[in-house]
């Protein structure tokens, strides 16, 4: 029963109980003093009536209603004190239960649930209640997420900035200090810093990158797209830039080929990332990598696959992660900034879609998009 129509039956009752009382009162009144006549009218027949008789009907029905107005009295505040301690216990006690609940919140205790589950008013705040106890806890944990993921990003981004920076100030002091003291020497120095600057204006250009998927307020230009045409035309266009010797690109479509709304720029850099990844960390001289593209009726699956190593599977939740590398591969900054993989999952959820990894004859990434008919 709801608070609003349990004080409305508290004050009903707290009106119709008197009420109900002062008429059984009054017919008890009646009944005594209908006796008492009945007792007077016999001695008046009698002729033996006197005062006296009037004076002792006068103070027995004094005494009689004082009585009843007493006992009248003491049930409406009876009932009264139990109708207010049932509203009360059923106001009060959830309130409590409300302000001991915010006062554990208030000191950090997110698990602080509220236990009252009548079905009313009172039961609806403790729900919503509850509801913000919820929302507040993963608003908590998402932030200590952050601050987790932001720490391992400024170490990942110390890491790959200071490593190059050593590389390019030691080959610098070599120059200074005369240790390149032969053309073929100082040539071979400037080619080593050239490297490394441009291994720094490519990890500065993908954090740009990376920095912008992640704000909230970057927009994707969506196309309708036939995704198998998109595609083949992508691995053509890739293919034809220069240092592609190393790779071997087979592609597979399903047909009738799965359409679905794309930003095409920005796929581009997931394909692009994904074929640059495993060339980074294969050791073949030639790395095949297959392209399938088909669909399941709901959603576009794409899945690219090379032959490489793979990755250990207590690994693999974890490959799309900012800044994580093996060991092998972090010792050594040539061989990525670490963003690729993330920069992948960041560009497939901002599509609406989803990623995941698998070993199968190397490493696998499953990209599933919402198709469109």
């Amino acid at each position: 029963m709801t608070i609003r129509k349990r004080l409305i039956l508290s004050n009903l009752l707290m009106i119709l109980l008197p009420a109900v009382m002062a008429l059984a009162a009054s017919v008890v009144i009646g009944d005594i003093f209908e006796n008492r006549m009945d007792g007077l009218e016999e001695i008046f027949e009698e002729g033996h009536l006197d005062i006296g008789d009037f004076e002792d009907l006068k103070t027995s029905l004094l005494a009689l209603a004082g009585g009843i107005a007493m006992i009248f009295i003491g049930a409406v505040i009876l009932i009264s004190v139990i109708l207010t301690g049932i509203i009360s216990r059923s106001i009060i006690r959830p309130l409590e239960e409300l302000r001991e609940g915010a006062r554990r919140i208030g000191n950090g205790d997110l698990d602080a649930e509220i236990a009252y589950r009548r079905n009313n008013e009172i039961g609806e705040v403790c729900r919503d209640f509850n509801e913000m106890r919820i929302r507040l806890k993963q608003s908590v944990e998402e932030r200590i997420r952050y601050d987790q993921y932001r720490r391992e990003m400024i170490s990942g981004i110390s890491h790959d900035l200071r490593t190059p920076l050593t590389s390019i100030r030691g080959y610098v002091e070599g120059l200074r200090d005369g240790i390149a003291d032969t053309d073929e020497k100082r040539e071979r120095y400037y080619a080593a810093i050239q490297r490394r600057t441009s291994d720094l204006e490519s990890l500065v250009e993908t954090l740009s990158l990376f920095s912008r998927l992640e704000n909230s307020s970057f927009h994707y230009n969506l196309q309708r797209t036939e995704l198998g045409t998109y595609i083949s035309s992508l691995i053509d266009d890739y293919m034809s830039g220069a240092e592609r010797d190393r790779i071997n690109i087979l592609y597979k479509a399903q047909s009738p080929e799965p359409v679905a709304m794309i930003d095409p720029r920005e796929m581009k850099r997931l394909f692009v990332n994904l074929f640059e990844n495993s060339l980074r960390y294969s050791q073949k001289d030639l790395v095949t990598v297959s392209v399938d593209v088909r669909s399941d009726g709901q959603s576009a699956l794409i899945t690219v696959s090379d032959d490489g190593p793979g990755v250990p599977e207590d690994e693999l939740e974890r490959i799309f992660d900012s800044f994580y590398r093996g060991d092998k591969a972090r010792s050594n900054a040539g061989e990525g900034s670490g963003l690729g993989l993330s920069i992948v999952k960041s560009i497939a959820e901002g599509h609406g879609g989803s990623v995941r990894a698998f070993n199968r004859d190397g490493l696998s990434i499953e990209i599933e998009l919402p198709a469109v008919r």
